[in-house]
C-alpha cells in the first residue's frame, strides 16, 4: 500500500501529469492501477487495525478503488486529480505513521 501510494507521487512529480492523466491513455491507466492497488491492499486489512486508525478513511479507500474497477467509464478525472494530488501525500504520511505505529523499530537492532 505505501509502495503504491508513494509510486503515485512519483508519477505525480512527472511535469506535466495533470495533462497526462486526461490525454495519456496508459499514463492514466498507471495512476488508476496503483489506486487499486492501495484499495485491494486495504481490504486486506483486519478491522482490528483499521480500528487502531481511524483517522484515515479506510472505507472511503475501498470504494474509491471500487469505482476505479466497477465504474471506469462514469470517473471523474478532475476528481482523481484533486485526490491525488490532495490525498495521496497525506495518506503515505499517515500509512508511515502506521507502520511505526504497529512495527516500532526496535532500539536493539545493533545486537
Amino acid at each position: 500500500m505505501l509502495a503504491a501510494a508513494e509510486q503515485l507521487l512519483i508519477l505525480l512529480d512527472k511535469t506535466e501529469a495533470e495533462r497526462l492523466l486526461h490525454e495519456d491513455r496508459e499514463f492514466r491507466h498507471s495512476v488508476f492501477f496503483e489506486f487499486v492497488v492501495i484499495g485491494e491492499e486495504v481490504s486486506r486489512l483486519s478491522d482490528e487495525l483499521r480500528l487502531r486508525h481511524p483517522g484515515i478513511e479506510w472505507r472511503q479507500i475501498g470504494a474509491f478503488r471500487n469505482r476505479i474497477a466497477h465504474g471506469y467509464f462514469e470517473l471523474s478525472l478532475p476528481i482523481v486529480w484533486q485526490l491525488w494530488t490532495d490525498e495521496v501525500p497525506q495518506l503515505r504520511e499517515q500509512l508511515l505513521a502506521v507502520l511505526l505505529a504497529e512495527f516500532p523499530v526496535r532500539a536493539d537492532r545493533s545486537e
